[in-house]
């Protein structure tokens, strides 16, 4: 009978520490579940500042162009209001003198009209 014992006692100690190996691998996994959800978080973190820079730079980026594009077309505009200025400096020049005369004649003289 004392084999028996002995082998109902081995296979205790074997069932036990099999039993205690796979709680072990069990908080191992758990731990490294853990850890990977940590990384997974931080990764996650890196990505979101990244894209936050991304569209922080293409947002400048567009700002910057459209600031440039709206200086061009005023610029433009400028240009074509002093143009648009001297063409009606020259007709005042050239007309006023008529002009007066014009005006002065009809309040002299309005039946004329």
């Amino acid at each position: 009978m004392e084999g028996k014992t002995m082998v109902g006692t081995d296979l205790i100690s074997q069932i036990l520490d099999l039993d205690r190996r796979a709680e072990q691998r069990i908080k191992d996994a758990l731990a490294q579940s853990e850890e990977k959800k940590a990384e997974c978080a931080r990764r996650q973190e890196d990505i979101d500042q990244s894209v936050t820079e991304k569209v922080n730079a293409y947002t400048e980026q567009l700002r910057a162009s459209t600031d440039k594009a709206v200086e061009s077309e005023t610029l433009k505009i400028r240009t074509l209001r002093k143009g648009r200025l001297k063409e009606l400096d020259a007709v005042y020049e050239r007309e006023h003198e008529r002009w007066e005369q014009e005006i002065f004649s009809a309040v002299v003289n309005p039946e004329k009209e």
